[in-house]
């Protein structure tokens, strides 16, 4: 995997992500071979731009995700408590594991090693905990309602299940406090947040404190 590769992979366009872009597949020589056994990131980041090659035909149609427009956000104010959600899904898959393991140095056996992890009772490799929280935060930001967000401020979150390749998570969230800061020019949002899987049993859960911008602030930073 060279820069051109990764380059093709994230392909951006301005304002949208063109999710349907053909990238060309090609062997892999049996010197990269060599390379992606001694790094598996590489590994996975090849594996996902052939397997996008070979979903990619030029009669596709080509599928677009549209960048929301700051009007159509959520601001501080927009934002009651008690205002809640559904996201949408997610599957999870071996790439993500393995990608995940690259990027976060986590290669613990029950992570890498079916034969390890069925010792341990599992019927296959558990995904890890932090890979599906950040898989929900991302549902939750892909969400039909989405925040005005600036950052996260703190996360308190439960493992409650174990979560497998092929398990298809999905979230609720639920705003259960807000409060302005100290400046009064931004606002906190409590989020209490549950994620299942496909068969709607409980995985993870918890909450989380989001920045958001508020409209004050917006529409005096448009007037100055």
């Amino acid at each position: 995997m060279y820069r051109e590769d990764v380059d093709e992979l994230m392909h951006f366009e301005s304002g949208r992500i063109d999710v349907s872009h053909q990238l060309p597949c090609r062997p892999v020589p049996a010197i990269d071979r060599q390379f992606f056994t001694r790094f598996p990131l590489m590994l996975a980041l090849r594996a996902s731009s052939d397997c996008l090659a070979r979903r990619a035909r030029p009669s596709d149609q080509q599928t677009l995700i549209e960048a929301p427009h700051m009007t159509d956000l959520l601001h501080y104010e927009d934002v009651p408590v008690g205002l809640s959600f559904d996201t949408g899904g997610i599957d999870v898959t071996e790439a993500h594991i393995v990608q995940f393991a690259g990027l976060s140095g986590d290669f613990f056996d029950l992570h890498m090693d079916e034969a390890f992890a069925r010792e341990l009772g599992f019927p296959h490799r558990v995904a890890h905990g932090l890979l599906c929280l950040a898989l929900v935060d991302g549902l939750k930001n892909r969400a039909a309602k989405r925040f005005a967000s600036i950052a996260s401020l703190h996360w308190e979150w439960s493992f409650r299940a174990p979560v497998f390749a092929g398990d298809r998570l999905s979230a609720h969230v639920e705003v259960t406090d807000k409060r302005l800061t100290n400046k009064g020019d931004r606002g906190i949002l409590t989020l209490r947040i549950t994620a299942t899987n496909q068969r709607r049993a409980l995985v993870q859960d918890g909450t989380n404190l989001l920045l958001v911008r508020t409209r004050r602030a917006c529409e005096q930073t448009r007037n100055a």
